[in-house]
């Protein structure tokens, strides 16, 4: 190769290779890679807060308020909790709180979470869950609630007439009750746990349930239970 260097400003004498640098500098080259990393990271979710669209599992996350370090951290955990959610829910769970304790208004990492809950029957967190979207407006609330409400009442109910036709009234009576944290006024499921309620002998909390189910037929309400009323 000729001696020719061109119009560089560098000349091939003033090149420097990474053995040329000692130890310390070598570190901070590493800290800077790793730094250029995280803010990489940090423009891709600014980039993607900005994005519009309707709301997905996954692809719709709101602008935040919190420090960018901390909305960084958030969304990193958020993404390892979706990472898990398929195979190892109650990890993907704790992924999920993680990133809610950098930024307790990612809503998308709630809503993430809720599903996850509900997955796993875990019916008290999965409302808290969607009282907590509430409170924050988050249009992932309403989205949330029509699968509960579509999905587990449902589930729970079907659940509930399998163990009480196995004369199982105790896990009949668990389902039926978590059936009615959805729908508390649902004649038929309330008919259902008094029959469960009557069958394992306990006639005051039959005829409790028998009162609110009669009550609620009379204002007009209709079970999401199908068949006879």
């Amino acid at each position: 190769m000729s001696g020719e260097k061109g119009n560089s400003l560098i000349t091939w004498s003033d090149r420097i290779t990474v053995e040329d640098l000692t130890t310390a500098e070598q570190e901070i080259l590493r800290e800077m890679s790793r730094l250029m990393h995280r803010f990489t990271l940090l423009l891709l979710f600014l980039f993607l807060t900005g994005c519009s669209g309707n709301p997905s599992d996954t692809g719709q996350i709101k602008m935040s308020r919190v420090a960018p370090g901390d909305a960084v951290h958030a969304f990193e955990a958020y993404n390892r909790g979706v990472a898990l959610r398929k195979n190892q829910k109650e990890q993907a769970i704790r992924e999920f709180s993680t990133a809610l304790q950098f930024d307790p208004t990612l809503d998308i990492a709630i809503y993430n979470r809720a599903l996850t809950h509900m997955e796993l029957l875990h019916d008290t967190e999965a409302l808290s869950d969607l009282s907590r979207l509430k409170k924050l407006h988050s249009e992932y609330a309403e989205r949330l609630e029509h699968l509960m409400m579509d999905l587990m009442p449902a589930l729970h109910c079907d659940q509930g007439q399998r163990a009480l036709a196995a004369k199982d009234f105790s896990k009949a009576i668990d389902k039926f009750t978590a059936a009615l944290l959805y729908v508390p006024d649902d004649p038929k499921i309330l008919e259902l746990r008094a029959g469960a309620y009557r069958q394992k002998g306990d006639a005051a909390k039959a005829k409790a349930d028998q009162d609110k189910a009669a009550a609620a037929r009379t204002r007009g309400v209709e079970s999401i239970i199908l068949g006879p009323k």
